[in-house]
């Protein structure tokens, strides 16, 4: 399918990554963008009184992690987006945006799923940002950087 970029190699400063009003940059070294579609239907949750609730999930629900360097200005932005949602319950979507040359793709919103995991890549130290993605349309599902950043 043309304008479909679903595992690529691409040059991280070519790539325009939205979350709320910001781009997103500072990428990290390897593979630092993957997205999995969710693949229960179902999900089950457990109140504080106990009850349980279950909900159907989205058809286009996926989740996605970005590794960000450790140096880069775009985790300050995600730390302060996500605790600023902290005490909104069920959290607070922003849209989310990305595209590469010709591919194009729009998330009409995601949330940050939890605080970032600390890890290595290539040798370097990286937060990988896990989101949970509403309408995504499943382009630029893998990315890997061509270049450092």
């Amino acid at each position: 399918m043309p304008g479909v970029l679903d595992t690529g190699i691409c040059d991280p400063d070519e790539l325009f990554l939205i979350y709320g009003v910001k781009r997103l940059q500072g990428f990290g070294p390897g593979q630092f963008w993957t997205a999995t579609r969710r693949s229960k239907a179902f999900t089950a949750e457990e109140g504080t009184d106990g009850a349980i609730t279950i909900s159907k999930m989205p058809a286009r629900l996926w989740d996605g992690q970005l590794t960000l360097a450790q140096s880069s200005s775009s985790n300050d932005v995600l730390y302060d987006l996500l605790k600023a949602a902290e005490n909104v319950p069920g959290g607070v979507f922003h849209p989310f945006a990305m595209s590469h040359g010709s591919t194009k793709l729009v998330a009409a919103v995601a949330i940050i799923d939890g605080d970032p995991v600390i890890a290595r890549s290539a040798g370097a130290d990286v937060y990988v940002w896990s989101f949970i993605l509403a309408g995504f349309d499943g382009k630029l599902r893998s990315l890997r950087s061509a270049v450092a950043s």
